[in-house]
């Protein structure tokens, strides 16, 4: 995962009177400050993955090989929350747009900011794994494929799942 570069988005959003507390900052600056013995190194990564998945991919390309490697949606009940605020329901009620039906269009998402850095989350039962998988871009192109989409993964974290 490039650090650097999502510690920079996090600054902006920070620094962004759109992103406020309870916004997507908190989940995303969790990739960043992760202490190191929970994230799973970039070979092994590659091993978890498969090494055609990249930085800089294409979500819709990036999501689909992770559903065919057996990695399901994590649906987070807060997410709407997240993504749109914490009156969303008053708000999409009477501002409806593609930003009120992301969580519903897109199960995984777990929180956006208005800057365009959005977090998803997965989860593996076949090697007991959760992944967090950063983006950057427009969601509405979330299921769109090659060049012309706007929405690009910026990394990604593999953690054990917490055993019960």
């Amino acid at each position: 995962m490039n650090r650097i570069r999502l510690a920079f988005l996090i600054a902006l959003c920070q620094l962004s009177t759109a992103c406020g507390a309870g916004d997507s900052a908190q989940p995303i600056q969790a990739l960043v400050q992760q202490p190191a013995q929970q994230t799973t190194s970039s070979v092994a990564a590659s091993t978890l993955l498969g090494d055609g998945l990249k930085e800089g991919m294409t979500y819709a390309d990036f999501h689909n090989a992770l559903l065919a490697q057996g990695w399901v949606p994590v649906v987070d009940k807060q997410c709407k929350a997240n993504v749109v605020g914490g009156d969303y329901k008053t708000s999409c009620a009477t501002h409806p747009d593609s930003t009120c039906n992301a969580c519903d269009v897109i199960p995984e998402l777990s929180s956006c900011g208005a800057d365009g850095v959005c977090l998803t989350r997965f989860h593996n039962a076949n090697n007991n794994k959760n992944l967090e998988v950063g983006t950057y871009g427009d969601t509405d192109d979330w299921n769109v494929h090659g060049g012309e989409s706007r929405i690009l993964v910026t990394g990604w974290s593999i953690t054990p799942a917490a055993s019960r």
